[in-house]
Formats: structure tokens, sequence, C-alpha cells
């Protein structure tokens, strides 16, 4: 599977971060990508069967299943409050549902939104590669602790696969082969917001969500929860307003 040009399954992108943890102990995330979301179409609904992301402290970094056959990694740094998203095949820099509910898990931390910049880092040039890619930015952020926002990090993608071969023969990473002259591509950085209402703290995404009915005036409530989490079938007003 490595060396057919397969697409990378969630095996190996787990095994990738078992040893990344363990290398860099300072660094927090690299939970198991089995823990996203699945849709079921049955009952049009997301469901959480195998567990749910956990909240990590910072310095942190994860991989994710974006749910639409597409692994990306995310990472939050000590001196900033955003959450990068970075995405090796992306054509419109937004974020599937899942990928909501995923960096809501872990990043949120009880915000009611959280704002999260997708730079325009190195694309693929295959629709196969996403997972070495995804490891290989996960391998330049835990070597440098830092993430360059100002030039494009050159992978060279011929020598990507081999390298991770060899850093997974050896149980350990070492930065991918780059371009050793310095970028002059500026990256753009694209800005989304995962809006978080209701008290449960996941995204509005994850569920219908139902606004409390209290007026005052012409003035409306504000106050928005999850269907299953108001606990009514009909009308709902929240704690503040519940009892006026």
């Amino acid at each position: 599977m490595l060396e057919n040009n397969s697409w990378l399954c969630s095996e190996i992108i787990n095994v990738c971060m078992n040893i990344l943890a363990k290398q860099f102990p300072i660094i927090s995330g690299f939970q198991s990508t089995c823990l996203a979301p699945l849709f079921d179409e049955d009952k049009r609904c997301w469901t959480e069967n195998f567990g749910t992301f956990t909240s990590q402290d910072t310095p942190c970094v994860q991989i994710h299943h974006t749910g639409k056959s597409h692994w990306i990694t995310s990472l939050q740094t000590k001196k900033d409050s955003a959450v990068y998203v970075l995405d090796s095949y992306s054509k419109d820099f937004r974020l599937t549902q899942s990928t909501e509910i995923q960096l809501s898990a872990i990043y949120s931390h009880g915000k009611k939104n959280l704002l999260v910049k997708l730079p325009d880092v190195q694309q693929q040039t295959n629709g196969y590669d996403c997972g070495v890619y995804a490891i290989a930015n996960m391998v330049e952020y835990c070597h440098k602790e830092k993430l360059n926002t100002q030039r494009r990090t050159k992978f060279i993608e011929k020598y990507m696969r081999p390298h991770l071969i060899s850093c997974l023969e050896k149980g350990h990473f070492t930065p991918f082969p780059q371009n050793t002259t310095s970028s002059t591509d500026f990256v753009r950085i694209f800005a989304r917001r995962i809006e978080c209402s209701c008290q449960c703290g996941k995204p509005d995404v994850f569920e219908n969500m139902i606004g409390c009915e209290a007026k005052r005036g012409r003035i409306s409530c504000t106050k928005w929860v999850h269907q299953s989490c108001s606990g009514v079938s009909e009308d709902w007003y929240c704690d503040e307003h519940r009892d006026a």
C-alpha cells in the first residue's frame, strides 16, 4: 500500500502519529483518526459510535479524516488562539461538517466560535498523496514547533513516499525532503469561523438548532441549542426566560 501510490489508510496514519507522540512528548494531539464522527444516512444525523476527540492543550497537532476520502492536518500553537488547517488538496478552502465537529472537540474549549485559518500550503499533484502530505506537514511542525505563514514549504513530492517508508522502518521521523532554496511563494491565508452556540460545546452543524422563543417587545432572545439538547419537542425557552 505504501509503495504502490495508494491512498493511505487510517492504520498507517495512526501508526505514524503514535511514533510522533513518543518522539515529541511535549506536543499534544495525535489522537486516533477513528474518533471522527460518522453520518448515519438512515437517521440523517451524525453519530459518534467510536468515541469523540478530547480537548487538548497547546501546542497541539492532529491529522483528520474529513469524511470526504481526504486527510488534512490541524494545529494550534501556544502563541495563537486560531487553529490552522493544512490541506494539500483544497479548491475552495472550506471545512466539511465532519472537520468542524472534530476541530470543535479538540480546540474550542467552550468558546462560542472558533477561528480557523487555512493557509494556501503546497498542493499535491495527484489524487492519492493527501495522507503523505498530512504526515509531512505534521512532522514539519513537530520539528520546528512553529508554522511559517509567510513562505510556503516546498516538499519534493517524488521523495516523500520513500521517506515515509524509511521513517516507519526506523520508528523515527525526520523532516521530509524539500527544496533548500527559499520559496518565493507568499502564503495566502483564508479564515473561517465555526459557530458553537449550544451549551454542549458541539458545533451548530452537528444537529438541527432551535432558538429560544422568548421576546421582549420586538427583540428576540439570541440563544440557540441543538434539538436533542433542548429536551423538548416543541417551543423551547432558555434558562433565563423559562420561568419568566
